[in-house]
């Protein structure tokens, strides 16, 4: 019998029944945990830069009402927990971010497991 394999099984079901990502966002290798896509965004210098992003299925109201209240518990964010990525959020996601050099809006995978949104990946 086969042991199953997470990754192996969520990048079947990406593939053959998720829709198509839009670029940037492609689908993660079969190396990354869950459900990992890549963000491709520029830096403010011009430096073209690539990071693991949660695919669009994991950003549910509850994960983002979660991120503001996570960045508000480190006194970044202000606003109300509306479950809305908008621009108070982004803002204060950016600021977070770039603490881990990631100069970006868009939530990362390893900002989402740092603040607790998302499990890391069982060892391997």
């Amino acid at each position: 019998m086969t042991p199953y394999r997470p990754a192996l099984a969520a990048a079947l079901f990406l593939s053959a029944c998720a829709p198509a990502l839009p670029e940037p966002v492609a689908q993660l290798d079969l190396v990354a945990p869950d459900d990992a896509c890549w963000a491709a965004e520029t830096l403010p210098d011009g430096t073209p830069t690539r990071f693991q992003t949660p695919c669009p299925p994991l950003l549910t109201v509850d994960l983002v009402a979660s991120l503001q209240r996570a960045l508000a518990a480190r006194g970044l964010y202000d606003g109300p927990v509306n479950a809305t990525m908008d621009a108070p959020t982004q803002e204060a996601l950016r600021t977070y971010q770039a603490t881990l050099g990631i100069w970006s809006p868009t939530l990362s995978m390893e900002a989402a497991r740092k603040l607790g949104l998302l499990p890391w990946p069982a060892p391997a």
